[in-house]
C-alpha cells in the first residue's frame, strides 16, 4: 500500500482513518481465525478444509494491514510530536 494516498489528509482524517482501518482489521482477523477454526474441524472430520469452498479473509487481513503501516508512516512523519535535540546551532532530529 502506498502512503501517497494518504499525503493529503489532515491529521485528523488520518486519526478517523487510522480508527476505521483498526476495526476493519478486526473484523478481518476476526472472521480469518473462524476460517481457520472451521478449516480444522472441517479437515479432521471429512480432510476436506471448507475455506477451500467458502474463501478466507487473509486478503482482507493482509490489505487492512499495508493499510495500516501506509497510515501510520504518514500520520507519525506528519502528526506525531518530533523529538529535538540541539548540537550546536542546528537542530537534529532523532
Amino acid at each position: 500500500m502506498s502512503t501517497s494516498n494518504y499525503e493529503g489528509y489532515t491529521c485528523a482524517e488520518l486519526q478517523a482513518e487510522l480508527s476505521h482501518n483498526m476495526r476493519e482489521l478486526a473484523a478481518a482477523e476476526s472472521r480469518q481465525r473462524a476460517a481457520v477454526a472451521g478449516d480444522a474441524v472441517g479437515v479432521f472430520l471429512v480432510l476436506i478444509p471448507p475455506s477451500a469452498f467458502t474463501g478466507d479473509a487473509s486478503a482482507d487481513v493482509a490489505l487492512n494491514k499495508g493499510e495500516d503501516i501506509a497510515l501510520q508512516t504518514v500520520y507519525n512523519r506528519r502528526c506525531a510530536p518530533q523529538r529535538l535535540v540541539s548540537r550546536g546551532s542546528a537542530w537534529n532530529r532523532w
